[in-house]
C-alpha cells in the first residue's frame, strides 16, 4: 500500500525533473507530427532519410534545450532551431520555412494563439 501512495505521491507532486522526463519521448511524436504537417503545407518532397534526420536532430536540441535553458529562452532557440534545420535540411528558402514555422506552431501551440490563456499565465 505504501508503494501505490509514493507512486501517487510522485504523481501528483509538482517537479519540474518528473515533467521533463516523463514528456520526453513526446517530443519525438510532435516532430514527427509537425514534419508531416508542414512538408504537406508547403508542399517538399523529402525523402525518408531528411526527416528521420529532422526528427532526430529536432528531438534531441528540444530536449537538450528543456533541461538546461530555463522557460521561454528555450522555446526561442527552438524555433530557431527549427528554422534553421528546415532550410538546411530541405533546401527551402527563408520565406518557406517561415510560413511552415508560423502555421505549424500555430496548429500546435493553439492555445495559446487562439485562446485568451497563455501558457504562463492562469487566468
Amino acid at each position: 500500500m505504501e508503494i501505490l501512495n509514493n507512486i501517487w505521491t510522485l504523481l501528483t507532486t509538482s517537479n519540474v525533473l518528473n515533467t521533463q522526463l516523463i514528456t520526453t519521448p513526446f517530443t519525438f511524436i510532435e516532430a514527427y507530427i509537425s514534419i508531416s504537417f508542414f512538408l504537406l503545407i508547403i508542399n517538399i518532397p523529402a525523402s525518408r532519410k531528411s526527416k528521420i534526420i529532422y526528427i532526430v536532430i529536432n528531438s534531441l536540441i528540444s530536449i537538450m534545450n528543456g533541461f538546461f535553458i530555463p522557460n521561454p529562452f528555450n522555446v526561442f532557440i527552438n524555433y530557431i532551431t527549427i528554422l534553421i534545420l528546415i532550410i538546411m535540411i530541405f533546401k527551402s528558402n527563408i520565406f518557406k520555412a517561415l510560413i511552415t514555422l508560423v502555421v505549424s506552431t500555430a496548429i500546435f501551440r493553439n492555445h495559446f494563439f487562439f485562446s485568451n490563456k497563455c501558457i504562463y499565465h492562469n487566468s
